[in-house]
């Protein structure tokens, strides 16, 4: 009796030892999960993610179901099972990214880290919506080269994602055209903002911890809640003022003709200031309307025809080039054209 005591003894110690090793087995199976999800499935999704966007904006083209299906063909071999969505409509300068990537080790597979992302392509819109998808673990076995050599130039620089700037910094330097490039944008992309009361349009050119971000959220809001249009007439980059290596200043002249629901149309313009820095290290973006000045508030004028413009556009087509007659009656010495036609 003894004797069977001590076995059961031992066989409840190795159950709980077999129990224990289970548990731990599963909550390191767990932490791994997790550590490949933040340490490596996160950051590359993010990787990809402004590696896609960048190529939009660098080369002012939406990307092709092709180029895709090429980019994606890099990870086949890899532990990485990536899926990327590039989404751009219609005649629409916006475009969308999603990226979901998921890290294979160890035999296991990590959370699904993904990637929802927005910008705008100043350059090539599609003239049919884009959805485009690709799968790393589904890629086609072959894939057409793309003919034209610009874009293979275009293309090798776009996948040579891995070959790492030493410097965090995008550029040492940079010109005051690619800084004013930044404001014009702004401003140009302000005027779509407001027309279709959508701030998708001008976000991605600010920093969503600046000043400006809801500044020209409310600014949206407010003018299409009061049924103001507003118009780009002239805008104007005069100076650029380094901060530092990653802020500048730029001083601009906008000039827009406001058309309000109620009153005269105006005509005003503004001397503006912007603090504009980088996102990240990234790209630029504008943080801050450091000043802004009206200097010119006037009623404009509308146009009126004058006697010989209303003669051409609305009489001659039907009245004769000298008002003689055609399709309609003559228009000279009416009281006698109309006697003559009452009797």
């Amino acid at each position: 009796m003894k004797f069977i005591t001590v076995i059961l003894y031992f066989l409840r110690i190795i159950a709980i030892i077999i129990a224990s090793l289970l548990v731990f087995g599963l909550l390191l199976s767990e932490v791994l999960k997790l550590a490949m999800y933040f340490y490596l499935a996160k950051p590359e999704a993010k990787e990809i993610a402004y590696d896609l966007i960048s190529y939009v904006e660098a080369n002012d083209k939406f990307i092709t179901n092709e180029m895709l299906k090429n980019y994606c063909k890099d990870y086949k071999d890899t532990d990485l099972q990536v899926n990327l969505n590039f989404i751009q409509k219609q005649n629409d300068r916006r475009f969308k990214i999603n990226v979901s990537v998921q890290v294979y080790k160890w035999g296991m597979l990590s959370k699904n880290a993904n990637i929802r992302t927005q910008s705008i392509n100043l350059g090539e819109a599609p003239t049919n919506s884009i959805f485009v998808h690709c799968d790393s673990t589904d890629i086609e076995s072959e894939i057409k080269n793309i003919k034209d050599s610009s874009e293979k130039s275009n293309d090798a620089t776009f996948a040579g994602r891995n070959e790492k700037d030493e410097s965090e910094n995008i550029h040492s330097e940079f010109s005051d055209d690619e800084i004013i490039e930044v404001v014009v944008n702004y401003v140009n992309l302000g005027m779509e903002a407001i027309k279709y009361n959508d701030f998708s349009y001008v976000s991605v050119l600010l920093d969503p911890n600046g000043k400006i971000y809801n500044q020209s959220q409310d600014y949206i809001q407010t003018i299409n809640n009061k049924g103001i249009k507003e118009e780009l007439l002239d805008i104007k980059a005069t100076v650029v003022n380094k901060v530092n290596q990653t802020r500048y200043t730029v001083k601009t002249y906008e000039e827009y003709k406001i058309i309000y629901p109620h009153g005269p149309s105006r005509v005003k313009g503004f001397n503006n200031e912007y603090l504009i820095t980088t996102l990240n290290n990234q790209h630029f973006v504008i943080n801050e309307t450091l000043k802004s000045k009206e200097i010119l508030n006037q009623k404009l004028i509308e146009h009126k025809e004058t006697t010989d413009e209303l003669l051409n556009h609305t009489c001659i087509s039907c009245h004769g080039s000298f008002l003689e007659g055609s399709i309609g009656p003559p228009l000279y010495n009416l009281e006698k054209n109309t006697l003559k036609m009452n009797l």
